[in-house]
Protein backbone atom coordinates (compact mmCIF):
# COMPACT_ATOMS: atom_id res chain seq x y z
CA UNK A 1 0.00 0.00 0.00
CA UNK A 2 1.44 3.26 -0.71
CA UNK A 3 -0.21 6.56 0.97
CA UNK A 4 0.59 9.73 -1.32
CA UNK A 5 -0.57 13.33 -0.57
CA UNK A 6 0.84 16.85 -0.25
CA UNK A 7 2.44 18.26 2.97
CA UNK A 8 0.08 18.62 5.77
CA UNK A 9 -2.39 16.23 4.64
CA UNK A 10 -1.81 14.01 8.02
CA UNK A 11 -0.40 10.87 6.15
CA UNK A 12 2.37 10.35 9.20
CA UNK A 13 -1.41 10.39 11.00
CA UNK A 14 -2.71 7.60 8.85
CA UNK A 15 0.54 5.55 9.13
CA UNK A 16 0.72 5.49 12.61
CA UNK A 17 -3.30 4.45 12.53
CA UNK A 18 -2.39 1.02 10.62
CA UNK A 19 0.85 0.96 12.48
CA UNK A 20 -1.06 1.01 16.17
CA UNK A 21 -4.07 -1.40 14.80
CA UNK A 22 -0.99 -3.98 13.49
CA UNK A 23 0.39 -3.85 17.04
CA UNK A 24 -3.30 -4.27 18.73
CA UNK A 25 -4.21 -7.25 16.72
CA UNK A 26 -0.68 -8.92 17.01
CA UNK A 27 -0.83 -11.77 19.39
CA UNK A 28 1.64 -12.18 22.47
CA UNK A 29 2.29 -8.34 22.47
CA UNK A 30 4.97 -8.66 19.73
CA UNK A 31 4.01 -6.55 17.14
CA UNK A 32 4.94 -7.82 13.58
CA UNK A 33 5.62 -4.79 11.96
CA UNK A 34 8.31 -2.54 11.63
CA UNK A 35 7.95 1.53 11.17
CA UNK A 36 10.35 3.27 9.40
CA UNK A 37 11.95 6.73 8.34
CA UNK A 38 14.43 7.82 5.83
CA UNK A 39 15.81 10.34 8.38
CA UNK A 40 16.16 10.71 11.86
CA UNK A 41 13.91 13.55 11.87
CA UNK A 42 10.96 11.79 10.39
CA UNK A 43 12.03 8.55 12.40
CA UNK A 44 10.93 10.64 15.31
CA UNK A 45 7.91 12.32 14.09
CA UNK A 46 6.27 8.54 13.67
CA UNK A 47 8.21 7.24 17.14
CA UNK A 48 10.00 4.27 14.13
CA UNK A 49 13.47 3.78 13.40
CA UNK A 50 15.53 5.06 10.41
CA UNK A 51 15.80 2.79 7.90
CA UNK A 52 19.68 2.50 8.02
CA UNK A 53 19.64 1.46 11.43
CA UNK A 54 16.31 -1.00 11.49
CA UNK A 55 17.52 -2.63 8.66
CA UNK A 56 21.82 -2.69 9.59
CA UNK A 57 22.87 -0.70 5.99
CA UNK A 58 26.14 1.12 6.61
CA UNK A 59 25.75 5.04 5.45
CA UNK A 60 29.05 4.69 3.33
CA UNK A 61 30.69 1.28 2.68
CA UNK A 62 29.29 -1.67 2.38
CA UNK A 63 30.43 -4.15 5.07
CA UNK A 64 29.39 -7.83 5.73
CA UNK A 65 27.77 -8.40 9.33
CA UNK A 66 29.39 -10.44 12.05
CA UNK A 67 27.85 -14.33 12.32
CA UNK A 68 26.51 -13.03 15.58
CA UNK A 69 25.11 -9.35 14.18
CA UNK A 70 23.79 -11.91 11.17
CA UNK A 71 22.17 -14.40 13.69
CA UNK A 72 20.88 -11.05 16.15
CA UNK A 73 19.74 -9.31 13.00
CA UNK A 74 17.49 -12.38 11.54
CA UNK A 75 15.77 -13.16 14.89
CA UNK A 76 14.32 -9.69 15.25
CA UNK A 77 13.41 -9.82 11.70
CA UNK A 78 11.91 -13.15 11.73
CA UNK A 79 8.76 -12.23 13.31
CA UNK A 80 8.42 -9.22 10.70
CA UNK A 81 5.42 -9.28 8.70
CA UNK A 82 4.45 -5.90 7.72
CA UNK A 83 7.06 -2.91 6.84
CA UNK A 84 5.85 0.63 6.80
CA UNK A 85 8.05 3.29 5.95
CA UNK A 86 6.97 6.98 6.01
CA UNK A 87 8.66 9.65 4.05
CA UNK A 88 8.99 7.48 0.91
CA UNK A 89 9.65 9.63 -1.36
CA UNK A 90 12.89 10.53 0.25
CA UNK A 91 14.29 7.21 -0.66
CA UNK A 92 16.37 6.66 -3.64
CA UNK A 93 16.40 3.48 -5.83
CA UNK A 94 19.53 3.16 -4.54
CA UNK A 95 18.99 2.45 -1.58
CA UNK A 96 17.15 -0.87 -2.39
CA UNK A 97 19.75 -2.29 -4.31
CA UNK A 98 22.40 -2.66 -2.02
Amino acid sequence: MIIQGKNGTRKSSLINCIFNALSSAAMGGRSPSLFLAPTGISDFNIHGKTIHSALKIPIKYMKPLSEQGLEMFQEKMRRIRYVLIDEMSFIGLRLFVR
